[in-house]
């Protein structure tokens, strides 16, 4: 999902043709903030586990530009997890890490879509 589909797809919740969003993260009150967020923004938050498991949305990952649904979506991550990819994932991100530790504060309790961010920073810039 691109920065354009969190304007152009948000939808009232309970509405079947509803978009979700993976959220990843290990504090609880950090992925509650997002969940909200997500679910105010017209979209059904996904949580995918750890913060970890974020990486698989970031580019060369399983759900990286996925614009599915909530019941598509957790079905990707489970088919995802079942198969065992993160670990092998996790060791070519490797490569990627210093990109990772340039993460804002929020990136460092959950992980929130890329194009979440943008949007957001983009509407900051656009109401300053």
């Amino acid at each position: 999902m691109g920065y354009h589909d969190v304007q152009d797809e948000a939808r009232p919740a309970g509405s079947p043709a509803r978009k979700a969003m993976a959220i990843a993260g290990n504090d609880p009150e950090s992925m509650y903030q997002t969940a909200k967020i997500v679910d105010d923004f017209g979209f059904d938050p996904v949580v995918i586990g750890r913060l970890a498991n974020g990486l698989m949305l970031e580019p060369g990952g399983e759900l990286f530009g996925a614009s599915e649904t909530k019941t598509n979506l957790n079905h990707l991550t489970e088919t995802f997890l079942a198969e065992t990819k993160l670990p092998v994932f996790l060791q070519s991100f490797q490569l990627k890490s210093l990109a990772a530790s340039a993460r804002s504060e929020i990136h460092q309790k959950t992980y929130a879509p890329f194009a979440l961010v943008q949007y957001l920073l983009l509407q900051k810039k656009l109401l300053s």
